[in-house]
């Protein structure tokens, strides 16, 4: 459905270097000048820019990426479609935030599949920042995520809103008295790294009361929450996290929640896909299945 100079430009926004594009497309760098330039002149807009010796899309080769991305990500989909239906064979490719996958997503896959049998199911599990590429690109048909996302660029169904708290160990020992959100900047966070939602979370959430993660006497980052969770029931320091990854914990006595006078967070968890998509009815259907609102 792509012609050849679409399709350039999708490969130089992938590596913002024609050089790059046109070795991958085995094509010579003034063939790749010479489609973004049609291009540009087809739709009279600037499509790159170059500050220095950078290339950055403009707003308006930010429009025709995602159009384009999702013309391809929909040929891809009718092609597998075509497969399945060829095959008897039906397709999921979803992902999840790293904590929504650890703690919430296998029961949810579990009781779905009890229910709609699929031939073929692949998981992601990664940080939001990861799983929003993975759905541009065409890598996923919908994402389960607790972090923010544009609600221009994609649909979403609610799955449920948890709440946000801190935890330490059972028997974790703080250095004062804790009443507060600031009681607490003396111990060591233990958070995830960039791009998760629940990183980005808390972050929004100390922002609000004008204080920020640089505020914590010692921050130790790690990419699992299952890790996370491990130090600690080992009593290393407290966490921000929703109480679906803490409950397992507190049930067995090696978890407890801070309480706080001045700290109430909850957040929404979403299963989320393109709006832009052909196929979108298709993913709400599943995503409704999926979550138990079928």
């Amino acid at each position: 459905m792509l012609d050849i100079r679409t399709q350039t430009f999708l490969t130089v926004c992938e590596t913002m270097s024609y050089t790059k594009a046109a070795e991958l497309l085995h094509v010579s760098q003034p063939a790749v000048s010479q489609h973004i330039r049609f291009l540009e002149e087809n739709y009279h807009v600037r499509l790159f820019v170059r500050d220095k010796k950078t290339l950055y899309l403009t707003r308006e080769g930010e429009a025709l990426r995602r159009v384009a991305l999702h013309t391809r990500n929909d040929e891809q989909n009718l092609i597998r479609g075509f497969r399945e239906n060829r095959d008897g064979k039906r397709e999921i490719r979803i992902g999840a935030t790293i904590t929504v996958g650890e703690f919430i997503l296998p029961q949810l896959l579990a009781d779905c599949m009890k229910k709609y049998p699929y031939s073929e199911v692949q998981a992601t599990i990664s940080n939001t920042r990861n799983l929003i590429r993975g759905l541009r690109e065409g890598q996923l048909h919908m994402a389960l995520v607790e972090g923010y996302f544009d609600r221009d660029e994609f649909e979403s169904i609610l799955y449920e809103t948890e709440r946000f708290a801190p935890y330490c160990g059972k028997e974790y020992v703080f250095s004062r008295e804790i009443h507060k959100l600031d009681d607490l900047m003396a111990e060591p966070l233990i958070i995830r790294e960039p791009g998760s939602g629940t990183r980005e979370i808390l972050e929004k959430s100390l922002m609000q009361v004008n204080r920020s993660l640089e505020d914590f006497r010692q921050t130790i980052q790690i990419n699992s929450m299952y890790a996370i969770v491990h130090l600690l029931e080992n009593n290393m320091g407290i966490t921000f996290m929703y109480e679906a990854a803490a409950k397992t914990g507190i049930r067995h006595g090696r978890l407890r929640e801070i309480p706080l006078e001045n700290y109430s967070v909850s957040h929404d968890i979403s299963m989320i896909w393109s709006a832009g998509s052909a196929f979108r009815d298709k993913y709400r259907e599943d995503a409704r299945r999926i979550l138990g609102k079928a």
